[in-house]
């Protein structure tokens, strides 16, 4: 999974200078402060596994439902 932060990562960059480039409100999200790095696991890696494939699934019928919505091409170069 820390793979695909280094993966994914890029990618939250990218948005944030979007939202930031045409002046609109950041989501709050998770700050360090809500995180606990040294909690035991909650899961296995099994379930990494199928939670991926699962969002994986869902986020392929929201990105092309969201592409035929968007109009900013800084947005449909994301998609």
């Amino acid at each position: 999974m820390s793979e695909l932060w280094n993966q994914l990562h890029p990618k939250v960059i990218e948005v944030k200078t979007i939202i930031e480039n045409e002046r609109a409100t950041a989501p709050d999200g998770f700050t360090k402060e809500d995180v606990n790095l040294e909690a035991s696991k909650l899961w296995d890696n099994g379930f990494d596994i199928m939670f991926c494939r699962i969002l994986k699934e869902i986020s392929m019928g929201m990105y092309v439902l969201h592409l035929t919505m968007s109009y900013l091409q800084d947005i449909i170069k994301l998609y």
